[in-house]
């Protein structure tokens, strides 16, 4: 009992790490295979990618937040001006009675 799970043990490691080995070759191979150059330009375009991320994301959340200070300001001036309204109405409504 106990070798077949020291058996499946040892099979399930080797599988794991010829995965591991198969990716790192790939990766080394991929690495050694771009120049100075070819590597400034993938890092340029990652930086470039960010910022547009970045930017984007706080323009987004200045829109929201001009559209809040706009639309609390809108309700303050019509909360005002109905009032206003309200008590001129019954001012009036007073002295033609």
């Amino acid at each position: 009992m106990q070798d077949q799970i020291a058996q499946q043990t040892a099979e399930a490691a080797a599988m794991a790490s010829g995965k591991v080995s198969y990716f790192a070759g790939i990766s080394m191979m991929v690495v050694g295979g771009l120049t100075m150059q070819e590597w400034f330009m993938f890092i340029g375009a990652l930086t470039a990618l960010g910022t547009f991320l970045v930017n984007w994301y706080y323009k987004h959340k200045h829109l929201k937040l001009a559209e809040d200070t706009a639309l609390k300001h809108a309700r303050e001036v019509y909360d005002a001006s109905s009032s206003k309204t309200t008590q001129q109405q019954a001012s009036s409504s007073g002295k033609t009675a």
